[in-house]
């Protein structure tokens, strides 16, 4: 009984150890996206600028307040869920992530822990920088289960999720790496080219002009063939520093035998256009 007890704490400290050294490499790269360029680009959103766009972005722009405004530069931003991994899977287990994005130059890190069960937990990590996308998920912080990067299909994948991300910081609609096309008066295409990367995403809008659906051909996994339809739903929204952005979202696949949600989340705390210094200090702090 004394063995398994001693087994019991190893096992808890080689956990809590991988727990921790996971959360310092992703704060390091945290901070690596945030330093990168300190000063960032400022201007104000004009109506005069969105009228290149189509119609019904025009629309999202006014309707979420962007008019007017201080582009958004610099978004942070907290969720609390439910997630699964696998179609089959039953049971949603809760989920915690962060993420730090950054527009001037289109950038974003995304890290979260899902709990499985007391004591063990699968933590992931989603980072796209200078036109690179790297995917990391790991059981109890130490045994990988996806490792994708160096990979074109994770490249264009990471690029469209920035790209359809895009409700927390409208601004970048008007961004020079982004062209649009309008489909209908509710709904338009972006098109997304950087570093010699492309993507595209359809964004779906109410008659008032509130964003309300995504969706893309997104490659889920790196041996992957063809895309799989990709969607995210808008089910609640709030108002941050006067900017309507979407509370509550449902991100699915829609796969031949139906429709797989695999993440259901609440945005919490979300900090826009903070000095990125007060934010690496924060991450000091912790």
């Amino acid at each position: 009984m004394k063995i398994y007890w001693v087994i019991a704490a190893a096992a808890a400290f080689i956990l809590g150890f991988a727990g921790r050294r996971f959360y310092r490499e992703t704060t390091r790269e945290i901070k690596e996206l945030l330093t990168y360029e300190p000063a960032p680009r400022e201007w104000i959103v004009t109506e005069e600028q969105t009228k290149k766009l189509p119609p019904p972005v025009q629309r999202w722009l006014r309707q979420s307040g962007m008019t007017g405004r201080l582009n958004i530069h610099t978004a942070a931003l907290k969720q609390e869920g439910l997630m699964r991994l696998k179609p089959e899977q039953v049971k949603s287990f809760p989920a915690e992530a962060e993420q730090f994005i950054t527009t001037d130059y289109p950038s974003f890190i995304w890290r979260v822990k899902m709990k499985m069960q007391p004591g063990f937990a699968v933590t992931g990590r989603d980072w796209y920088r200078f036109g690179q996308g790297e995917m990391l998920i790991k059981a109890a912080s130490v045994f990988p289960l996806v490792t994708v990067r160096h990979n074109k299909k994770a490249n264009q994948s990471t690029l469209q999720r920035y790209l359809m991300e895009m409700a927390w910081y409208p601004s970048a609609a008007l961004s020079p790496f982004v062209s649009w096309e309008a489909v209908d008066d509710r709904t338009a295409k972006a098109v997304m080219s950087y570093c010699g990367c492309t993507g595209e995403g359809i964004f779906h809008f109410s008659e008032e002009g509130e964003l309300i659906r995504l969706s893309a051909y997104r490659f889920r996994d790196k041996e992957d063939e063809e895309p799989t339809e990709w969607q995210a739903e808008a089910l609640e929204y709030m108002t941050v520093d006067g900017i309507r952005m979407p509370a509550r979202v449902s991100v699915s696949w829609v796969l031949p035998e139906g429709k797989f949600t695999w993440y259901t989340f609440s945005v919490k705390d979300v900090r826009l256009n903070e000095r990125r210094t007060e934010l690496i200090k924060e991450m000091k702090s912790r």
